[in-house]
């Protein structure tokens, strides 16, 4: 019985001096306009197979290829079929289009 004790006390005991954490500690980073995203109304982000990150904004959309910001939105004279450069959605389809 001494055994069982001393074996329980022993268990609580490693339990409380060892430090157990349920996920790795997290760092967020903040994008500014000096950085390179101009828009700051996000409607859709999107994760590709490639790893690049995009954006889906009222100013077009941005890719973030984890250092720089590149911005595809419409211009004037070209003659793509779109209105405005608002983006509200983005999806990948077969082979990596988007």
């Amino acid at each position: 019985m001494k055994n069982i004790k001393f074996i329980y006390l022993l268990i609580l005991l490693c339990c409380t001096i060892c430090k157990i954490d349920a996920q790795p500690p997290h760092t967020f980073t903040q994008y500014k306009t000096s950085d390179g995203l101009y828009q700051k109304t996000i409607m859709h982000i999107l994760q590709d197979t490639k790893g690049f990150i995009w954006f889906a904004t009222w100013d077009g959309i941005y890719k973030f290829d984890g250092y720089h910001f590149k911005n595809y939105k419409n211009r004037k004279g070209n003659n793509n079929g779109f209105n405005n450069s608002r983006i509200d959605y983005l999806a990948e389809g077969e082979q990596s289009y988007l």
